[in-house]
């Protein structure tokens, strides 16, 4: 989130976030195909997580979040770098912006969404502006520990939102972040895409 609350960039995070965990088949033109799979988004992390758990709590999800938006082909989101730095810090466990809870919901709710045995067909990603227990930013509703899902069309979908308690700009990074995050090593392709 690189302006207030939903800015444009705001906005490229969630869609991208949300194409990446989605129920739509890849086709074989797009950069994210891999040769021999004919899987969905969704799917797609599906079969990367019986390799890499990318929600085990022990990857940084500022890393996560660059890996997620590379594996699909188009280049860092959001494309400008002050916004993209402003919400990897947002991430970033060093910056103290989320708490211990909010980072363990997040990675709670999509590590079981990403589990073979899910139910979940897809995700929809968001940001709001809205109050929050803590004060500081949360999965709604107050963190939940399993993924929040509705019927739409017959399907199940979770919906990851993100309130924000205050319609500010993300605080900076004070030249901390880097960018892209640094690989911490032992990371697993997630498709064909060359993910620096």
């Amino acid at each position: 989130m690189g302006s207030y609350i939903k800015s444009l960039d705001d906005v490229a995070i969630c869609t991208m976030l949300t194409q990446r965990f989605s129920n739509v088949s890849i086709p074989a033109s797009h950069p994210a195909h891999v040769g021999g799979h004919n899987e969905t988004f969704i799917g797609q992390l599906r079969r990367h997580a019986t390799a890499e758990r990318l929600f085990d709590n022990l990857h940084p999800l500022d890393r996560v979040s660059h890996r997620l938006a590379m594996s699909l082909g188009g280049g860092p989101v959001p494309t400008t770098a002050g916004p993209r730095v402003r919400w990897h810090w947002l991430l970033n466990v060093a910056s103290g912006n989320l708490l211990a809870p909010t980072r363990t919901s997040i990675s709670s709710v999509l590590d079981q969404v990403l589990r073979s045995t899910s139910t979940v067909d897809y995700v929809v990603f968001d940001a709001q502006v809205a109050p929050t227990a803590s004060g500081s930013f949360e999965l709604h509703p107050g963190n939940p520990s399993v993924p929040q899902t509705v019927l739409i069309g017959g399907m199940k979908v979770c919906m990851m939102v993100l309130d924000c308690p205050a319609d500010n700009q993300l605080p900076g990074d004070g030249g901390l972040q880097p960018d892209p995050p640094t690989n911490p090593g032992g990371e697993t392709p997630i498709n064909n895409v060359n993910v620096p």
